[in-house]
């Protein structure tokens, strides 16, 4: 309950700050808000105005008879009455508050101590609106509970339900089957509901027992039928002790509801071979009963094999889990035993976490709690209040109280918090549900008051600066405090920042709102709102946020220069909690400066003068020294006589920054120009001025070139040029142009026009003339150079120039060459030659040539000039053909003479002829060749064989001018053909580009058509052929003709030959032929490669037997040759380098019978001995590998194929165990080359052999597969190639308590045959490792089969009792499985073994009972402990030794343990009781032993005293 507080300790309302200290609670500040006027001008304070004082007034205003002063005490007092009367209204309405608070809790207490509350139902409404006078609070303007509570509707009774319900009402087969009234059923309920609450009074579990379940269509729906089994039943068994088989074995109700009645038919069985009378016990609840259904006969005896019916009935009080049993009892005894079970989908609640609730006081506080049911069932719940002892006062309400829920459902849960004072509120509920499920909850409130404070100032990009703050107040109470913000200074407009932080120290948001005020400047003043301040907060409102630090931004932006002060004040309101509280108040100060801009220079001046019309640009500065950025724009200055302007006009410059403008100034007339330019600064009162100064001058007309150059002017003739003269002002100039000559100097330029006038900014041509009739010359072949000046004068004076150049020149003509030697003459025939007339002056010159010949060699030849007439172009050149014929042989013949006449020239140019006539010659080179000095075809010496080299061309040259014809011929290695066939000739381009077609069978491809004409070249069986084209030659005079020669070959050799060329008239010539031919004849039809190839022989099982290849030879060569083979094998990691081969004789004699010895050795041949071949031959070659004939051969080792004919031999590959790991086999095979013969040497031919020529090579390749099985296990355990057995000893304890001998455990693999090769081996593996397989052994595998083999692992009880003995916590074992293969290759598995042992100990090692009183027995706990993870079983024994004081004192009832056995599970703990029994006054002491049937073994010792005197005891 609030305290109540007397309307003097009371504050009243205000609009000041709240003061910060309890000793300023008085009245002053009420008289001065009521007197501001009188006080104003006074000094002393008024603390109190009471109702005496007012009194005093009075009577002193009656003695004084003033009457504005009775005036004042009147208003006085009419102002004290109302306060008076207020006051006493509050206190009226305060004390109503508290009686009908005081009658709610009266009420509400009585409420509680009802019957509902003390079965936990919700509380009833709030008794407070009954008990408020709404009349009162309305006249007050005050809230009344009617005007935010809804009116509830009037209850109606519930309907009645009938006296007896619909499922107890008699039917036909109930009278038949049963007598049981309702009152006798209710009264029995009663009873067992009773029976049930007292067993049950704690928290019921579900239950975890599985039920396998099967429904006849017979049964109901809310019926099951096991087929199975229950954990926590007895099994029935078929055919059990009395013969008698239960269909079904179990009944079990399901989906029940409580009040309902369920029934089920439970069928009985005779099987045994006599009759016999059974009768069915009642179920030992009333939850079920059993009546007879259909027995077959009266007597109650069923025969072999017949059946009986009994109807069992199940009525729930509950959803609950039921379970019960009947007994079929016979004779004999009892014989089956069938559960009876009920079993329903429970529900299971689930809710959300639980908050807190906070909030101010006299305020609420919603949340809502989630509550869903995750079970399977549905469920109905109730939230009742549990009863403390603190309080009756509950400060929370709930939405709701009962509630159903389906399989995830959910409910939502509106709880409101309410207090009025502070502090922690507790509140516990208790939620039950229909199954027995109880959950206990506590709700809990807080109520605190309102707490700010600043947390620190700092500029928005530094630090939050917290030095000087201090800590949160501890009270609960908002924080008044107050602090200074200092902005930095700022120019006018611009702004400044500060961020404040304030922190929140309640868990609840607070509204805010800040207000500007200016500074307070007394004691009493009150604040005044600032409404044209320079700062501003935001945001300006809004919420708090809880338990958190919020941040404002401060922006100071003067608007002028000074300094300013302002208060921040942060008002908090909350309407149901508190008044609208100034809580923080913070001193705002800023100052601003004036802007500060300087302009470089301050006065522009420039020197000398300016030209009008022309613009002139300089460059100034705009520095800013201000606190910030500024703006400026230049004023632009446009009058008669000036135009000035700044680029850019307008611009920003940062603080301490630079700006760069360009000031264009341009004078529009002559004179002085003083101008006051003006920049203006955005902000700033006062412009900022230039000063500019400068001198205008006129301005002269531009010529347009700078010079007038004529170049050459013949003498006597004029030329004319283009002078533009430009006017670059803005108005009109006139014009003069002359020529500045000496006086006594005629003038030679004429200008049209020589006078006018030029627009403003435009150009006006002239034409000036140069006329060089009067220029004087010297003799005629000079020149004379013209210099003179023309001059455009303005009207104002200015003047132009521009020079003027001219050359005078007479024309001079000569030959470069004034003889002509003619060296390659031929009589009669005629020759052509150039000379060159050449203008040795820069004016054009005529020139003629006369046909008559002077000198002594005129008879000699005639000579004709073409042109004989022209025109040279100045400095020019002109080629003229000179045609020469001679008709006299000789070497030093005399000169012809002629002339040439050229105008201007006095003297005539002259030209000698003379010549000298040569005979027949032919020249021979070869086309391309490297040595020039010496001619002769070479096609190299490493030409592939069977490759045309590229042609060579004989170029042969007639020097002369004398037609003539050659024949080529080739002396040894001519084409095939006696001659060269002209139709294949001239076919043969033909030949070369026919397409195939597939419908002619004549139609072949071009490949085709070269082999075919190739074969017919090389008809000659000599292995080259040379074939000129053409060989025969017709050579024009002065010619040169190419002579092509193709070489052809089909066999390797270097081939010499001579190439005759017969000229008539001439000696026959002979160039030398070199051919030089490499390569292999011999092809392999199979890849259609020559000279090597490659057999690839795949995979085979190691010691398979040979694998044999043919491998097929031919030689496409005319000779007939022999091949040696020799078998290499490449050997990895070899380190030789070089191969050393010393060979005796001919390398490779041809091997007949006869060349024998009879012991098997080779025989040298004569021809050795003779020296036909060199006698020792000495080899050194690159290393490539080791000659075997393992694993790879061939045969036979020597071949002979003729030529052009095929042959074949035979490659072999025996697999076998290679030392490599993979099992490739790299190989080749090298054939030797020899003639057969000395036929096969032809007259130019040399053919080396045998060593000296590349071998033929065969490379082989092969794999030697080894057998390996992939294994597969059954479980993916991380490892691999091994077979782990990991389990826990336990496995050799049965169910019924005994130990086993031993235990098997069995692990499966699978082996996979993922190779390419049919597998066969036998498994074999040594104990207590087994392996059973699947498929009888040995085992064959086909590519990619598996077999199914099974490893077992036997665990004897003696290896566990052995490994605990040696205090060893696991029996390991490790065996390999081998895999033994056909082929003697092992592969080995891994098998491990790892057996957990239990391992027991105890908390105590010696457990003391002290002194007892004897025959009083005093017991203790021990612990013991199983550490392992496996289950142990173990048997408690004592042994006890005699006391020191008796001999007989000991008996064995004196230590007991109870239980004496038991079974402790992995990670778990059994408690065991020690009791002591003290008979006779001596002290026992017995050791406890814990033995495992494992082999776990744990003891401790036990002492006590006997004693018969309390004294003693401790």
């Amino acid at each position: 309950m609030s305290r109540i507080v007397s309307r003097s300790e009371q504050e009243p309302l205000m609009r000041l700050q709240r003061p910060s200290s309890a000793s300023s609670q008085d009245t002053a500040h009420l008289v001065n808000a009521c007197l501001r006027h009188f006080l104003e001008n006074s000094s002393t304070p008024v603390t109190r105005l009471d109702r005496g004082r007012v009194h005093n007034l009075r009577v002193s205003s009656a003695e004084q008879r003033e009457g504005y002063h009775k005036r004042y005490v009147e208003l006085l007092k009419a102002v004290h009455d109302e306060h008076q009367k207020r006051i006493s209204e509050v206190d009226q309405i305060e004390k109503h508050l508290i009686k009908a608070k005081a009658a709610s809790l009266a009420a509400e207490e009585k409420s509680l101590s009802s019957l509902d509350q003390q079965l936990g139902l919700p509380n009833g409404p709030c008794q407070l609106p009954q008990h408020l006078d709404e009349a009162l609070l309305r006249q007050h303007h005050l809230l009344v509970p009617s005007d935010y509570l809804i009116t509830p509707k009037p209850s109606v009774a519930a309907p009645q339900p009938p006296s007896t319900p619909s499922y107890f009402k008699p039917t036909i087969t109930s009278d038949k089957h049963s007598r049981v009234t309702y009152d006798e059923y209710t009264a029995s309920k009663r009873a067992t509901s009773l029976q049930r609450s007292s067993t049950t009074s704690t928290t019921r579990q579900p239950t975890v027992n599985k039920v396998t379940t099967c429904k006849p269509p017979s049964l109901s729906s809310n019926v099951l039928v096991t087929v199975g089994t229950v954990d926590d039943l007895v099994d029935a068994t078929v055919g059990g002790a009395g013969g008698f088989v239960a269909n079904p074995t179990s009944v079990v109700f399901t989906d029940y509801l409580p009040g309902k009645t369920y029934q089920a038919s439970l069928q009985l069985t005779n099987c045994t071979g006599t009759s016999k009378h059974i009768s069915v016990t009642s179920p030992s609840t009333g939850y079920f009963s059993v009546r007879v259904g259909t027995f077959p006969n009266s007597e109650g005896s069923l025969a072999p094999g017949i059946a009986c019916t009994y109807l069992v009935t199940f009525c729930p009080d509950s959803i609950a889990t039921f379970d019960d049993c009947v007994e079929v009892v016979s004779h004999e005894g009892t014989c089956l035993t069938v559960p009876l079970l009920g079993r329903r989908p429970q529900p299971l609640l689930e809710m959300s976490p639980l908050p807190v609730w906070y909030s101010h006081p006299c305020s609420q506080s919603v949340n809502i709690i989630t509550c869903r049911n995750t079970g399977t069932g549905s469920g109905s719940y109730s939230i009742s209040h549990k009863e403390t002892d603190e309080s009756h006062v509950t400060h929370f309400t709930l939405s709701s109280s009962v509630f159903d829920l389906a399989p995830g459902g959910e409910m939502h849960i509106k709880v409101t918090f309410y207090s009025e004072d502070t502090g922690e509120f507790t509140y516990p509920i208790t939620i039950s549900c229909n199954n027995g499920d109880v959950v206990e909850l506590t709700l809990i409130g807080c109520c605190e008051l309102a707490c700010v404070g600043v947390a620190g100032i700092r500029p928005p990009t530094g630090e939050l600066n917290t030095e000087g703050w201090s800590a949160p107040p501890t009270t609960n109470d908002i924080t008044s405090s107050e602090e200074q913000v200092l902005f930095d200074a700022v120019n006018p407009c611009q702004s400044a920042y500060q961020i404040v932080s304030i922190r929140n120290h309640c868990h609840l948001e607070l509204p805010y709102y800040w207000s500007l005020y200016r500074p307070i400047t007394g004691p009493h003043s009150q604040p005044v709102p600032s409404l044209h301040t320079s700062y501003t907060i935001e945001p300006q409102s809004g919420l708090l946020t809880a338990d958190s630090i919020n941040e404002f931004l401060l922006t100071f932006t003067p608007m002028q220069p000074g300094h300013f002060t302002d208060d921040a004040h942060l008002t908090l309101g909350n309407t149901e909690a508190i008044e609208l509280i100034p809580s923080i108040q913070l001193h705002l100060a800023g100052m601003c400066e004036e802007y500060d801009v300087i302009l470089s220079p301050g006065c522009v001046v420039v020197p000398g003068t300016v030209q009008c019309g022309t613009d002139h640009s300089y460059r100034v500065k705009v520095v800013n020294a201000s606190l910030s950025s500024v703006e400026y724009h230049w004023q632009e200055v446009c009058e008669d006589n000036v135009l000035i302007k700044v680029e850019p006009s307008e611009g920003h410059v940062v603080s301490g920054g630079v700006g760069h403008c360009e000031l264009v100034l341009r004078p529009l007339q002559a004179g002085d120009v003083t101008v006051d330019l003006r920049c203006n600064i955005l902000h700033c009162s006062q412009p900022l001025i230039m000063c500019v100064r400068a001198t205008a001058v006129a301005v002269p007309l531009v010529l347009g070139v700078p010079s007038l150059i004529y170049g050459l002017i013949p003498n006597g003739t004029s030329k004319t040029l283009q002078l533009p003269v430009r006017n670059d002002t803005e108005f009109p100039i006139k014009f003069h142009l002359h020529e500045t000559v000496p006086p006594n100097q005629l003038g030679c330029l004429f200008c049209v026009p020589c006078d006018g006038e030029v627009p403003a900014h435009d150009t006006v041509v002239c034409s000036i003339k140069c006329d060089t009739s009067h220029q004087p010359l010297g003799e005629v072949g000079t020149h004379s150079s013209l210099r003179t000046i023309l001059s455009c004068t303005t009207e104002l004076g200015a003047e132009s120039c521009v020079q003027v150049l001219a050359e005078v020149q007479s024309p001079k003509v000569c030959l470069r060459s004034c003889e002509l030697h003619v060296d390659n003459a031929y009589i009669n025939i005629p020759m052509d030659h150039i000379i060159s007339l050449h203008n040795m002056t820069v004016v054009p010159a005529q020139f003629t040539w006369k046909e008559q010949l002077f000198g002594g060699g005129a008879s000699y030849c005639s000579v004709r000039i073409t042109p004989s007439s022209g025109l040279l172009p100045p400095r020019g050149s002109c080629d003229l053909t000179v045609s020469t014929v001679w008709n006299t042989e000789g070497e030093d013949l005399p000169a012809a003479i002629l002339c040439c006449d050229v105008e201007g020239m006095k003297d005539p140019v002259l030209l000698s002829v003379t010549g000298h006539v040569h005979k027949l010659s032919i020249h021979y080179a070869v086309v391309d060749s490297p040595c020039e000095q010496q001619c002769y075809l070479d096609f190299g010496s490493a030409n592939p064989l069977g490759v045309s080299p590229h042609p060579l061309y004989l170029k042969v040259t007639n020097d002369t001018a004398i037609p003539t014809s050659l024949i080529a011929t080739v002396m040894h290695f001519s084409s095939g053909l006696a001659q060269v066939d002209k139709t294949v000739e001239s076919d043969r381009s033909s030949l070369l580009t026919v397409t195939t077609n597939l419908a002619n069978p004549k139609s072949v491809s071009d490949k085709t058509s070269q082999s075919v004409v190739a074969s017919l070249i090389l008809s000659n069986r000599k292995g080259c052929s040379f074939v000129v084209t053409p060989s025969v030659l017709e050579i024009p005079a002065r010619s040169s003709h190419l002579i092509e020669v193709v070489a052809y070959s089909d066999m390797w050799g270097v081939y010499s030959d001579q190439l005759l060329c017969q000229v008539p008239g001439l000696a026959p010539v002979s160039i030398p032929i070199n051919y030089g031919v490499i390569g292999c004849p011999v092809l392999f039809p199979t890849t259609a490669t020559c000279g090597s190839t490659i057999v690839r022989f795949g995979s085979h099982p190691a010691d398979s037997g040979l694998v044999r290849r043919t491998v097929k030879l031919k030689n496409t060569s005319p000779c007939e040759l022999t091949v040696d083979w020799e078998v290499y094998n490449i050997v990895r990691g070899d380190q030789q380098l070089v191969d050393l081969t010393i060979a005796v004789g001919r390398p490779f004699p041809i091997i007949n019978d006869d060349q024998l010895s009879d012991d098997g050795d080779d025989v040298i041949d004569d021809d050795v001995m003779k020296g036909s071949h060199d006698l020792v031959k000495v080899m050194i070659s690159a290393h490539e590998g080791v000659s075997s004939s393992q694993p790879v051969s061939i045969y036979p080792d020597q071949t002979v194929i003729k030529g052009y004919s095929n042959a074949s031999v035979e490659l072999a590959f025996t697999p076998v165990v290679m030392d490599t790991n993979d099992g490739c086999v790299s190989s080749y095979v090298l054939g030797h080359l020899s003639l057969s013969s000395d036929q096969d040497y032809y007259t130019g031919a040399v053919r080396p052999e045998g060593y000296d020529i590349d071998p033929i090579r065969i490379n082989v390749t092969g794999k030697s597969l080894y057998p390996r099985l992939n294994i597969e296990y059954d479980s993916d355990d991380g490892r691999s190639n091994e077979v782990l057995f990991q389990f826990t000893a336990d496995k050799l304890l049965s169910a019924n308590g005994e130990v086993k001998l031993s235990c098997y455990t069995k692990r499966n693999i699978s082996l996979n045959n993922s190779t390419d090769m049919k597998l066969t081996f036998d498994l074999v593996t040594l104990p207590p490792f087994s392996c059973d397989s699947m498929i009888v052994s040995p085992v064959t595998l086909i590519p990619s089969r598996s077999a199914q083999v099974s490893i077992g692992y036997k665990l004897t009880l003696d290896e566990v009792l052995k490994a605990s003995k040696n205090s060893s916590s696991t029996v390991t074992n490790s065996e390999q499985l081998v895999i033994k293969y056909s082929t003697g290759v092992q592969q080995l598995i891994s098998l491990l073994s790892r057996v957990l042992l239990p391992v027991i100990s105890v908390d105590v090692n010696n457990l003391s009972f002290g002194a007892s009183l004897l025959n009083q027995s005093t017991s203790q706990l021990v612990t013991v402990y199983n550490k392992s993870n496996c289950t142990s079983q173990w048997k408690l024994s004592i042994d006890t030794d005699k006391g020191s004081t008796s001999s007989d004192g000991i008996s064995t009832g004196v230590f007991a343990v109870d239980p004496s056995s038991g079974t402790t599970f992995p990670r778990q703990f059994t408690i065991i009781t020690v009791t002591f029994t003290p008979t006779v006054e001596v002290e026992y002491t017995a050791t406890l032993h814990i033995r495992g049937v494992l082999g776990e073994y744990a003891s401790f010792s036990v002492s006590g005293t006997g004693s018969a005197d309390e004294a003693t005891l401790p």
